[in-house]
């Protein structure tokens, strides 16, 4: 049975050195990040985990799955279909309107947590109604941009 230390208890404010000095630095512990997903994908395109991600990003490199924060202004198309898309995808609508097509059928997301999940061998485009954010987790990765 693993064993946990308990961090300090924090209401407000932040934790000082002092409190976090019995909280072990190694493994699993480290491999954490946060930021804005915004700001933090503006080089890759919107992908803020993948294998696509500099291995330097450290937990944000991932073979096994890719997460997108997308904006779209109104009226964005995807300019053509994906081919032969070997991956499970999700796209979840966090905000506007959003079509997605699939080569099996079209769906709106129009409330926030909308959302559409098709498997392998289901290609798909999309077009953002309004201005929109989504949400896209795939998996597998599949790699370098």
């Amino acid at each position: 049975m693993r064993q946990y230390r308990q961090l300090p208890k924090v209401v407000n404010q932040a934790v000082t050195q002092e409190e976090l000095s019995g909280v072990s630095r190694t493994g699993p512990a480290v491999d954490w990040c946060h930021g804005n997903a915004a700001e933090d994908t503006r080089a890759t395109r919107g992908w803020l985990l993948g294998g696509f991600v500099d291995p330097a990003e450290g937990v944000r490199h991932s073979e096994d799955v890719e997460v997108r924060w997308a904006t779209y202004r109104a009226g964005t198309v995807r300019p053509e279909w994906t081919v032969d898309d070997r991956r499970t995808t999700l796209v979840v609508l966090v905000r506007g309107e959003f079509r997605v097509d699939l080569t099996v059928g079209s769906r709106v997301l129009a409330e926030q947590g909308d959302y559409v999940l098709w498997g392998p061998g289901i290609d798909h485009s999309y077009e953002a109604l309004t201005d929109a954010v989504v949400m896209a987790v795939r998996w597998p990765s599949g790699g370098p941009l």
